[in-house]
């Protein structure tokens, strides 16, 4: 059996408490998923004439089958620019923000969140939201021409699976600048750690029954035993990705839906694979502690990523978190840093029952736009 998308127009449909009950089991199945929207937003709003801006489409050096945007620097072409709604990243980013809180103010008041329910065989779940901003790279495929006006993009952005752009996690020259920033977007190095020597925590992602699930595991030294302290499956319901066109990082902010699970007999299920593979490998194989292939024949599709190093840097209103991971998917081995920006009352937004429109309106533009600040200052560092 294959998942459906949940429309929108189911959700305003839901009128009472049984009607959100079962669409929570409806969703806790599989059976249904909410649709992804994608934004993709070039940022124009530094340039003093958009009639006299041009962006390129470079070939990426690491993917080589890949391209980021660049602005063209002190273009003479003189473009004719048709007013389209108004070309600004404030003016756009306005609409898609308004959008988006829309959408899930009509989630929110459909009571499908922040309420723990059981499920037919038991299980406990509840369904929670967590929001995101992530730093890194925006690349395209399918080039058919390089170079590209303001008015040119407005199209692309119509036709995003022409192009077929998806976000990289990668951004080294973020954190060079990152602690040279003053004023309001100053930030301090608040907690290091180093995991290559401790067994500190690994990510299983798996396949079960019609949703893909993570569990995440630690290594009690106490106990000497792996315990697994949270499982969930997530839906992403929105990637806003804004494209600097500049040698500073893009950054993607992401709305997801997130089914936490609790009191499931897979639990114990994972736990048991672990610590049984654990008194046989207790060494770390190609620097990770735990293998996919102790999964063999009781789960589908795994994949590990374990946690090397991770930084954490804070400020009056914001922590940055960097994770290095090594990853196993496939039978091959990779690394990578995501750079992850939150703001220190999401966590608490994230919990409440009761949201209006500027609750959710502010709580996603606020940090969207110190970022759009954050990477105008580190423009100006050398």
């Amino acid at each position: 059996m294959k998942f459906s998308y949940f429309r929108q127009k189911d959700i305003r449909d839901i009128s009472n408490e049984n009607d959100s009950r079962d669409t929570r089991l409806v969703f806790s199945s599989g059976r249904y998923k909410f649709s992804t929207k994608r934004y993709h937003i070039l940022e124009s709003d530094n340039f003093i004439d958009a009639n006299k801006v041009e962006y390129k489409f470079v070939k990426d050096d690491i993917k080589e089958d890949k391209y980021y945007i660049r602005k063209v620097e002190n273009s003479k072409k003189d473009f004719m620019f048709v007013d389209l709604g108004g070309f600004t990243t404030y003016k756009i980013l306005g609409g898609c923000i308004n959008q988006i809180t829309t959408r899930f103010l009509e989630i929110f008041k459909a009571n499908l969140l922040n309420v723990m329910f059981k499920t037919p065989d038991d299980t406990v779940e509840i369904f929670k939201f967590r929001l995101n901003i992530y730093f890194g790279r925006e690349l395209f495929s399918n080039i058919e021409k390089e170079s590209f006006t303001p008015n040119e993009w407005i199209k692309y952005r119509r036709e995003p699976e022409k192009n077929m752009p998806s976000f990289h996690h990668y951004a080294p020259q973020f954190l060079k600048k990152l602690l040279k920033l003053q004023g309001e977007f100053k930030f301090q190095l608040e907690e290091k750690e180093d995991y290559e020597i401790t067994k500190g925590k690994v990510h299983i992602y798996f396949n079960h029954d019609l949703k893909r699930r993570m569990a995440k595991l630690k290594y009690s030294e106490e106990d000497s035993l792996w315990k697994l302290t949270e499982l969930r499956d997530t839906n992403t319901l929105v990637n806003l990705d804004l494209i600097s066109g500049t040698e500073e990082p893009d950054f993607r902010f992401s709305m997801r839906i997130r089914c936490e699970t609790y009191k499931s007999p897979i639990i114990s299920k994972i736990e048991n694979i672990v610590n049984e593979a654990h008194t046989k490998n207790s060494k770390p194989k190609n620097g990770l502690w735990l293998q996919a292939k102790y999964f063999e024949g009781v789960l589908e599709n795994v994949e590990i990523s374990q946690t090397i190093t991770k930084k954490r840097f804070i400020n009056e209103n914001y922590k940055i978190s960097v994770h290095t991971l090594k990853k196993e998917s496939k039978g091959e081995l990779s690394d990578q840093e995501t750079i992850c920006l939150e703001s220190l009352n999401w966590r608490d937004i994230e919990d409440e029952n009761k949201l209006g429109y500027g609750d959710i309106y502010n709580t996603i533009s606020k940090p969207i736009h110190y970022v759009r600040g954050m990477m105008n200052e580190l423009k100006k560092i050398r």
